[in-house]
């Protein structure tokens, strides 16, 4: 297998962000008026999700752009939550090194993605941020792999998709990359980020 590039979902992969997200999303909600939610209905109706399907959920009276400005201008109110997942800091720049184009592929949207990656000092061992305002279509849809495979000038089938929740699994696969689930079922299962070295080698 000719291994040319990696895209890496963020949330979950390469940061943990959960509580994060989850106080900015109940100050999220009540900025705009509405009841707060409680960990499990995140979890189900939120977490990890595109924010035109959250948004139609839980603001329909307001413009996706509206959830995002709000999102940009305080997600980082809460970067005490935010930590750097085991192994990320270790493994990234080996498979830089490796001359594998490196990508990361979010539903949350690219500024912000910049900036959660930026604020845990891994931005620079991207080659290519893609987040969910780049594409008409979110994970699960695949399109979001299919755009990072194109700029990065690679075949699908050449690249692997690191995700921690169904939605990447799906787009993954649907878009005919190798789908490697961290710590869920995927193609392959990995359990640790230190286990994708030995894959790719």
């Amino acid at each position: 297998m000719n291994i040319k590039a990696i895209l890496f979902d963020m949330d979950g992969v390469l940061v943990d962000s959960f509580e994060a997200w989850y106080q900015l999303f109940r100050a999220t909600l009540k900025h705009f008026g509405k009841n707060s939610i409680t960990r499990p209905e995140f979890i189900q109706h939120a977490w990890a999700q595109g924010l035109a399907p959250v948004s139609r959920r839980y603001f329909v009276d307001r413009q996706v752009e509206e959830i995002a400005e709000y999102y940009s201008a305080h997600f980082l109110d809460y970067k005490n939550y935010l930590k750097v997942i085991d192994g990320a800091t270790q493994v990234l720049p080996q498979i830089k090194q490796r001359g594998l184009e490196l990508a990361v592929i979010s539903n949350t949207y690219t500024q912000l993605t910049h900036k959660i990656l930026k604020q845990v000092a891994l931005l620079d061992y991207f080659h290519l941020i893609i987040g969910g305002d780049k594409v008409k279509n979110n994970k699960p849809a695949p399109d979001m792999v299919l755009l990072a495979c194109k700029q990065l000038g690679v075949k699908t089938w050449e690249a692997i998709v690191v995700g921690d929740t169904r939605y990447d699994i799906a787009a993954a696969r649907e878009a005919g990359c190798l789908a490697l689930g961290y710590k869920i079922a995927g193609d392959v299962r990995i359990n640790s980020l230190g286990e994708l070295l030995k894959f790719i080698a």
